[in-house]
């Protein structure tokens, strides 16, 4: 960021071989990034979309396994590999669609 500032976006972007984009965005969050911790990875933050199922299928599976879930830590990469062997997907169908131009019949 520092050089970013003594420069400009695009010649840091060149400088350490990342996107303009990239250099904005650190920009726009210096105060942010500067206060997070130095071991944290990411600003992972935001609720679950369906919190009640949550709790319920942790509050039953630990029930169940009482002596598996004591120490149980799941890693960033153990719940993609999780929800590729379980055929699961984290998409979300939007109400939105795309619109079709009013000369497409025409084409």
């Amino acid at each position: 960021m520092a050089y970013a500032q003594s420069h400009n976006n695009c010649a840091a972007s060149r400088e350490y071989g990342v996107t303009e984009k990239m250099v904005r965005d650190w920009r726009s969050k210096e105060h942010l990034l500067r206060s997070m911790p130095r071991n944290k990875c990411a600003m992972r933050r935001g609720t679950a979309h369906w919190p009640i199922l949550e709790k319920h299928s942790v509050d039953m599976w630990a029930k169940q396994n009482q002596e598996h879930s004591k120490d149980f830590k799941a890693t960033a990469s153990w719940c993609s590999r999780f929800i590729e062997r379980s055929n699961l997907v984290l998409r979300q169908k939007t109400k939105i669609t795309q619109k079709l131009p009013a000369d497409l019949n025409c084409k």
